[in-house]
């Protein structure tokens, strides 16, 4: 961190070896984290609802542990500072953020509600963590301006073109910037290696995916963003390293032998990510294309089966064989009706018969009754005349 006296003075601390490099940031502090044997105080700085995007940032000095204690996570926090390069473990170009003030942002500097939850891409997930409080600025304070000069440079894609730029004499030490946008292309092919250039953007970070099959296999990569390349004027660099050498001042395009390795590196990645994902998508395929023959030849094997109980008993003679067996059933019927009713005219004539033999009856009563009663008056008749014989 820079002395108290001269905080405020910005000139006396916006170049680096001569060549302008100043940077503005604010945002919420984000894993805080102190390492007092080495006396720096190492955080990033959150401006969006997504984390993976947070800026890396360190304060190094005995100050800084001092410093520290008075912000905690989500807190808001301005600074200012330098941007310097370096490479990572993986032999990568990245940019650092060496933090020289610290101090609390006003209401400009921290972004508002909106800004916060800006919508980003759909690939890219978002957090529920908040800042303590929001600003009204529409974007969070983020600026970098950078004088130097080309080191290497090279068309990534037709919209981006990727550059390092010194200002140490160490090549390992060149920032790397993107340049986005329509007149990338064109860029690439009027920059050359070793012109001074001056850089005018924000300090981001990348999100690299190592690994297609796992999320969280991912390396950040932060780096200048800008749209445009200026000439430097007097200001900018106020005087050419020694290390610089004009007759370098190439007129072919600035890629280096370095670069060159690290392109090819690059494309081998980016090759070997992309056989990846081709062959998750193919074996996709191939497990989408087994689990369909697996179900053709299940239905092949009922089809099978069905078969023969279809040859031995065909639709067609179902038929008929079901029409004798409803006539013999209807013949049956017909037959049992027949015989319940013989049955019932034949106990309707026993009934009757008994009926007439008792009116017979009666009348063989009747004429025995009546012979017997004549008989009786003969009897009575002959003894009349008994009598009157007698006399």
């Amino acid at each position: 961190m820079i002395p108290e006296k001269i905080r405020y003075n910005v000139s006396a601390y916006n170049n680096v070896n001569n060549m302008r490099n100043i940077a503005y940031l604010a945002g919420a502090v984000l894993n805080s984290r102190i390492d007092k044997q080495r006396q720096e105080w190492t955080f990033e700085i959150q401006q969006t609802n997504n984390s993976k995007l947070a800026l890396p940032v360190s304060v190094r000095g005995a100050e800084a542990l001092n410093v520290a204690k008075g912000f905690a996570d989500m807190d808001g926090i301005s600074l200012k500072g330098h941007v310097i390069g370096r490479l990572n473990k993986y032999n990568r170009a990245v940019a650092h953020f060496n933090v020289l003030t610290v101090e609390r942002p006003n209401l400009m500097e921290m972004p508002s509600y909106s800004a916060w939850h800006r919508p980003g891409p759909k690939a890219i997930t978002v957090d529920s963590t908040e800042p303590l409080f929001y600003g009204t600025a529409q974007r969070a304070s983020n600026k970098v301006a950078l004088a130097g000069i080309v080191h290497t440079a090279f068309l990534e894609d037709k919209d981006c073109l990727v550059l390092t730029l010194r200002q140490h004499k160490d090549p390992a030490l060149a920032i790397p910037v993107r340049i986005y946008g329509r007149f990338a292309k064109e860029y690439s092919k009027r920059i050359k290696q070793s012109m001074p250039i001056v850089i005018e953007g924000m300090y981001r970070c990348r999100v690299i995916q190592l690994d297609p099959e796992n999320d969280e296999a991912v390396a950040r990569e932060p780096y200048v963003h800008a749209g445009h390349v200026r000439t430097p004027l007097r200001e900018d660099i106020s005087r050419m390293p020694d290390w610089w050498n004009p007759e370098d001042f190439s007129q072919a395009p600035a890629v280096s032998m370095e670069m060159e390795e690290q392109i090819h590196a690059q494309q081998a990645a980016k090759a070997e990510r992309e056989a990846a994902a081709e062959a998750k998508k193919t074996a996709a395929a191939e497990k989408k294309a087994a689990k369909a023959e697996v179900a053709s030849a299940a239905d092949a094997q009922t089809a099978t089966e069905a078969a023969p109980a279809t040859e031995a008993a065909p639709a067609t003679e179902a038929a008929p064989v079901a029409e004798v067996s409803d006539v013999k059933e209807s013949v049956e019927q017909v037959a049992e009706q027949e015989e319940a009713k013989d049955a019932e005219k034949a106990s309707e004539g026993t009934k009757a018969k008994p009926k007439k033999a008792t009116k017979k009856a009666k009348k063989e009563d009747e004429a025995v009754t009546k012979t017997t009663k004549t008989a009786n008056e003969e009897g009575v008749s002959d003894k009349e005349d008994d009598e009157f014989s007698i006399l």
